[in-house]
């Protein structure tokens, strides 16, 4: 019997990384299946116990299935134990981030869901020495991804306007060490001006220009540049032409993020990850059209992409073509994926472990 498990079974944020293929006997697979997830799930002193006992003889699926309950239950009860008090902490994805248990962003990646979806989708089409933008950086978590997967010979933009969730964003790349991420406190727009943006220091993932996310939300002016403008300055004309992949996810502001981005758009062709909130956009004065129709314009196809996990726990993602008139697309909260075809972006799409409908 052959069992494919590893990080990318038991932790969602590990696509790719420390795969472990027992091909023994079934009493050799569940050992070495044990000893992983003892491992996973700091010396738990009783898992091996449970999970043999439950397992109905050795069933490796009931075992993966028990295991990820127990990773799960262990997370939980390391959040607990912060007694609400932030504190920097190892997230599953293995690195170190300052994390406040009382924030949903906080919670999310100390449990190892964070985008699971979105970092399987830069594990997988990106590559050493490649160049990324992540518009709407927060506190870093997905820029640390990207650099990972870059390596120290690529190049991450790490674009934050806000200034406590900035300063944050600068301590985690830090301690990470990671010298390959540079954090910019800018906000990407269409044009060089001032703006207010409703931030609530109690949940940072919710910042907008448009949007007021809670009663304790308050007002702050940030500075708003052109990414074109903002890429110029930071990167070689070398290193534009490889920037593969760009991540935009700034609560309705899209479509001025876009407009800026036009030309670094036409001349790289990089693929984009857009999340596409139709309450935000609305209260902005836009529409979801506002983002398709300009991308649409340069030569990019808009896909919706579908994430799935096998009882195995290993992923896989499809992308569908969107049908971006319907009444769903158009007021349904979602992400997107835009690619050029015959872009290179698209070239790595074709031989990647990513099913293009």
């Amino acid at each position: 019997m052959a069992v494919v498990v590893g990080q990318p079974a038991l932790d969602g944020d590990f696509p790719g990384t420390c795969r472990v293929v027992a091909c023994a006997g079934r009493t050799r697979d569940l050992q070495k299946l044990s000893d992983l997830l003892l491992r996973s799930v700091y010396r738990c002193s009783k898992l091996c116990e449970l999970c043999f006992s439950e397992a109905e003889g050795g069933d490796s699926a009931m075992l993966l299935t028990l295991a990820r309950k127990v990773i799960h239950s262990q997370r939980a009860k390391r959040i607990e134990a912060m007694h609400g008090q932030p504190q920097w902490r190892r997230v599953p994805a293995g690195f170190w981030m300052y994390i406040d248990p009382k924030e949903w962003f906080g919670r999310t990646v100390l449990m190892g869901y964070y985008e699971s979806h979105l970092v399987y989708f830069i594990h997988t089409v990106c590559l050493l020495g490649d160049v990324c933008v992540d518009i709407g950086a927060n506190q870093g978590y997905i820029a640390l991804h990207m650099a990972r997967k870059v390596g120290v010979e690529g190049h991450v933009l790490a674009i934050e306007p806000i200034e406590p969730t900035y300063a944050r964003l600068v301590e985690n790349i830090q301690r990470n060490r990671a010298s390959q991420i540079h954090c910019i406190h800018r906000a990407a727009g269409a044009c060089v001006q001032s703006l207010e943006m409703w931030y609530d220091s109690s949940e940072s993932s919710y910042a907008s220009v448009y949007n007021r996310p809670s009663e304790q939300a308050t007002l702050v002016t940030i500075q708003v540049e052109p990414v074109d403008a903002i890429l110029e300055q930071h990167l070689t004309s070398q290193q534009l032409d490889k920037l593969i992949f760009a991540k935009i996810d700034v609560e309705g502001f899209e479509p001025a993020v876009l407009e800026g981005f036009r030309r670094t758009l036409q001349r790289s062709q990089p693929l984009l990850w857009i999340e596409k909130n139709p309450n935000c956009l609305q209260k902005g004065g836009y529409t979801v059209s506002d983002i398709t129709r300009p991308l649409c314009e340069l030569g990019y196809h808009i896909y919706e992409p579908s994430f799935h996990r096998n009882f195995l726990g290993i992923a896989s993602l499809t992308l569908t073509p969107a049908d971006i008139h319907s009444e769903r697309f158009n007021t349904e909260l979602d992400d997107i994926i835009a690619v050029v075809p015959r872009s290179i972006g698209w070239e790595r799409l074709q031989c990647r472990r990513i099913h293009i409908c």
